[in-house]
């Protein structure tokens, strides 16, 4: 390869760097940098936890018990409060709702979701906005249970939906409200009690 040669590919690789890889590479660092570390995992303390027991043998101190335990009932109550909101109105109407949840206006909240879950707030906010303060209870839901964290997410989306679109009456508008600060009040306990385990991991780390 002569030198003409090396000089017109050293001119491609710098072009496709500044213009291709280099950007490329600035994105993933920056992604990165907002996702932070993985998510705190209630699997990964247990695990922990037994990797360390010097006895060789799987067991969990009752403190770290007691934690799991309550993390667990209100996951799962997260999980009803949710399925309860999303049985509010027909299915019908929730069909309406899921096909123009593109048109809902973004979250208010834009935070790290290892501390702060936005969708809460963000259905309290907007019911607030557009039917004001009245709540009403929610009836417990006897519905499955929905629980992967993706599909949360799209029915809450579609809750929002309905607010944004005005499909609920205001009786239903007043159940919503009641739901969405029965999941906050559950959300923010969890968050507290994962803060706690935190730092009772940090606090024996070697």
């Amino acid at each position: 390869m002569n030198l003409t040669h090396r000089l017109l590919w050293g001119a491609i690789f710098a072009l496709a760097w500044f213009f291709v890889i280099g950007p490329s590479f600035s994105d993933a660092i920056v992604r990165s940098t907002l996702e932070g570390p993985k998510p705190f995992s209630i699997g990964d303390v247990r695990s922990q936890l037994i990797q360390t027991d010097d006895s060789g043998e799987p067991e969990v101190p009752a403190e770290y018990e007691a934690i799991f335990s309550r993390l667990a009932a209100l996951k799962f109550a997260e999980n009803e409060r949710v399925s309860a909101l999303w049985n509010v109105v027909d299915d019908e109407t929730l069909a309406v709702a899921e096909a123009q949840v593109e048109a809902v206006p973004p979250l208010e909240y834009a935070v790290d979701p290892r501390f702060f879950e936005p969708m809460a707030p963000s259905i309290i906010g907007r019911i607030i906005e557009s039917h004001g303060f009245a709540v009403k209870p929610l009836p417990k839901t006897t519905a499955a249970l929905r629980s992967p964290e993706g599909d949360q997410r799209t029915q809450l989306m579609t809750i929002l939906s309905l607010i944004h679109h005005e499909l609920l009456t205001a009786d239903q508008a007043a159940m919503v409200l009641q739901g969405a600060l029965d999941l906050l009040d559950l959300q923010t306990e969890r968050k507290t009690l994962e803060d706690t385990l935190r730092e009772l991991v940090n606090a024996e780390a070697p």
